[in-house]
């Protein structure tokens, strides 16, 4: 039974190929993903 909130199985199935073409060119668009830079912990106090 529906329950009228989450969408049926071809519900997710029609969304994921409709937003994949997207996702894919706004994340990966072709080259290899760049990893995060971490913050600089230059005068980082610790609490302890």
């Amino acid at each position: 039974m529906p329950d009228f909130v989450h969408l049926t199985a071809a519900g997710y199935a029609r969304w994921a190929a409709a937003v994949e073409p997207i996702l894919a060119r706004l994340l990966c668009d072709g080259k290899p993903a760049r990893s995060p830079v971490a913050p600089s912990r230059a005068g980082y106090q610790d609490a302890s």
